[in-house]
């Protein structure tokens, strides 16, 4: 192979802390439709090739009720449930003293939130003299703040001047057996949540829960789910336009080591440039409970009533343990973006999203943007029209149907493809530097016979130290400052690019990277925090021995989610293979140990999903590999690999003039038997990823590294010299 340079939503929960009763679904629907970020339901049949209808298609109100898949760590396209809506659900709290505390929250006729609230234990008094209390506050995005609205609060309450919580007896209810009281919130208030634990006045004591220093129950929201993680749709309701459609949505982030977290949705609009940061309007904060909406190491709200998601981002406000040595890297003055957001946008926050911050960032200057997760995957359409696989004559219609041995690949990146003096002849001015840019280059690549393009990194990125110069701070959203049309629109202009290529019969892979990211380290704190370095640093990265911090690829926390950004892009771009930058992150553990049987390199190949794509590792040092790189990255007889060592010869004999290398140079040419031929000594001393042999086209042959210079451009420079 060449290579050229230049080219149903229940849940109990483990302490018995809460119990959440069945969604009551309503609404006549009839079609199912489908939007990328969240999950495909079990036995409906979706083939990739079909157009990814999405949330306000054209045919919205004419939807099909289908029941949500099981929790799934999947970014891939999901079926929504229209004209449904959350009318109940329960909460279950047992307290240290054994009482059981049960809350009934329901939706009032004006659209508000009624909680039923009963209390029964056998400790408790059974004489209506001297009833138990509710002590209660109300909060939204500081725990601590309580507030007591006065349309919620029942008459006979008293207020604690010294705690600051309302006092509310309760009433004995023979029928039940219970103590029993009612609080109405009016749906203006909503969403926030209801604090309480159990005051008893004869004692002046407390009965708090047995985990957590409250009971801590959401109005206008659920709990949520810990699957799948980042943004999901749940439900949509009946409307009379797209733009007033209600939507309930869950989100879902991984964080093991923060104390708080609080999501942050912020309004934006469009800025006077189309390509300039979008202006935040308005930050709707909502703190999570650490034991309503925790489960595990993950953290979890489900919102309703969301309008125009479209025009909605959101961010994450973590805080916990500073301390250097435990890792600890939290600020509560930063909003992070989403790991598993699949659009990705700078945004101008206003100065209202840094009020309920317990601390100020560092150098707050509010005309310098914020990466925020943006909900816009779940409006946008695309169609594939067919061409989700090459189409190239006289072969099948199947993705991979073309040979290795006939493959000719060309390294593309978008910056330097797109714009420079030789592509200012035929790309436009205003598509120079942009996705739509290679469209106006595409018949060059065509009549050169190129078979496939190697995109460079088209995630979101930052100024770094890749070989493109920059390094990825969103692993799923598209790059928006490469669309031409805005922000909005980064993920649209991509698959268009990915769509006329495939037309023209032309294979897409991509470049991606799972090592630095431009978040940065603590040493050079080149992007501070911006996503998983503030929610939990000790757990995404690790720090090399020069003080570089790299992405922990081998955390079994971390594997899933570059396991999700693959599959990701492959489902929903539908690309034809992969290429890893500094693969040889890929084949060490947490800890930084190089692993004969590295356990995501082989989750990687086996994929379902991934395993009939090209899977192609470039490794920035081979010493890093197992076996000090001798048989190359292990394979399974899967995995591709940039040869490095016919570039190395090849440029040591035609650049160099070094002799002694015709040998070693005839090696490569003849296929590189050394690196992927079969071991047939002993092939016992090795493991079973790097015994198995690969046919000579599993190398793909360069004479200059990714993103590098062309032979001709080393050469000339060489001479003059």
């Amino acid at each position: 192979m060449q290579i050229h340079a230049g080219f149903s939503r229940c849940q109990t929960s483990l302490h018995s802390r809460e119990k959440r009763v069945c969604v009551k679904q309503t609404g006549n629907v009839n079609t199912v439709l489908r939007a990328s970020g969240a999950l495909l339901p079990r036995g409906i049949p979706t083939p990739a090739h079909q157009a990814s209808s999405v949330l306000f298609s054209a045919n919205w109100r004419h939807a099909r009720r289908s029941s949500l898949a099981p929790a799934a760590a999947v970014q891939a396209p999901s079926a929504l449930q229209f004209g449904s809506t959350q009318d109940e659900h329960a909460h279950r709290f047992i307290t240290k003293q054994g009482s059981t505390v049960s809350a009934m929250v329901v939706s009032s006729a004006s659209g508000g939130a009624q909680v039923l609230i009963f209390v029964q234990g056998s400790k408790l008094p059974k004489d209506a003299a001297s009833p138990p209390n509710l002590h209660w506050g109300m909060y939204r995005a500081v725990r601590s703040q309580w507030h007591h609205p006065k349309d919620a609060v029942p008459p006979g309450s008293t207020l604690d001047q010294a705690t600051k919580g309302m006092r509310t007896p309760l009433s004995w209810q023979s029928t039940s057996q219970s103590w029993v009281t009612t609080l109405s919130v009016p749906v203006k208030l909503l969403p926030l949540s209801l604090a309480m634990v159990l005051y008893f006045p004869d004692t002046d004591s407390y009965d708090n829960p047995r985990h957590g220093s409250y009971m801590a129950v959401p109005l206008g929201m659920d709990a949520g789910t810990p699957s799948p993680a980042g943004a999901s749709i749940v439900a949509v309701s009946n409307a009379s336009s797209p733009q007033q459609a209600s939507c309930t949505v869950n989100f879902a982030v991984f964080s093991r080591h923060a104390a708080s977290i609080s999501l942050c949705i912020v309004r934006v609009k469009p800025g006077e440039d189309p390509n300039s940061a979008l202006q935040g309007s308005g930050v709707l904060e909502i703190a999570l409970d650490p034991v309503t909406n925790k489960t595990g190491d993950m953290w979890h709200v489900c919102v309703t009533g969301l309008k125009d998601i479209g025009m909605m981002c959101y961010g994450w406000r973590a805080d916990g343990d500073t301390t250097w040595e435990t890792g600890g890297r939290y600020h509560p003055g930063f909003i992070l973006c989403d790991p598993h957001a699949v659009r990705a946008v700078p945004v101008l926050l206003p100065e209202s999203a840094y009020t309920n911050a317990a601390r100020m960032p560092p150098k707050l200057d509010l005309s310098q943007p914020v990466v925020l997760a943006s909900l816009s995957a779940f409006v946008q359409d695309f169609n594939w029209r067919g061409m989700h696989i090459p189409l190239v004559p006289g072969l099948k219609h199947l993705r991979g149907a073309r040979p290795l041995e006939q493959a000719v690949w060309v390294e593309l990146d978008i910056p330097t493809f797109t714009a420079g003096p030789e592509a200012a002849r035929a790309v436009p001015l205003e598509r120079q530097g942009k996705y739509l840019g290679i469209l106006d280059r595409l018949q060059e690549l065509v009549d050169g016979g190129v078979t496939g393009v190697l995109l460079g990194p088209c995630c979101l990125s930052g100024p770094g130290m890749g070989p493109y110069g920059r390094s990825p701070l969103s692993l799923m959203a598209p790059d928006p400052q490469f669309a031409q049309g805005g922000n909005l629109t980064a993920a649209a202009e991509l698959k268009t690019v990915i769509k006329a290529l495939h037309a023209a019969g032309v294979e897409v892979l991509m470049s991606v990277e799972f090592c630095i990211t431009a978040e940065g380290s603590d040493a050079g704190r080149r992007g501070g925090l911006q996503g998983m370095r503030g929610l939990d640093a000790a757990v995404y990265y690790r720090t090399m021995p020069s003080g570089t911090a790299v992405l922990a690829a081998g955390h079994p926390s971390v594997r899933p989610m570059i396991m999700d950004s693959l599959r990701h892009w492959a489902l929903e771009y539908q690309l034809d293979g992969f290429c890893f930058v500094n693969a040889e992150n890929l084949v060490q553990d947490r800890f930084g140990t190089v692993l004969d049987n590295p356990p995501l390199a082989e989750d990687i190949c086996h994929d379902p999903v991934l395993r009939g794509l090209k899977l192609v590792a470039a490794p920035g040092d081979s010493n890093l590999l197992p076996r000090n790189g001798v048989r190359g990255f292990p394979h399974w007889g899967i995995w591709m690999q940039l040869n490095d060592q016919f570039r190395n010869d090849a440029r040591a004999y035609l650049i160099q003039n070094q002799p002694g290398l015709l040998s070693a140079l005839a090696t490569r040419i003849a296929g590189s038997a050394d690196l992927f031929a079969p071991v047939r000594d002993d092939p016992a001393m090795l493991p079973g990823g790097l015994a198995v042999g690969r046919r000579a086209s599993f190398g793909v042959n360069t004479m200059a590294g990714l993103g590098d210079r062309m032979l001709l451009e080393v050469r000339h420079s060489s001479q003059a010299r």
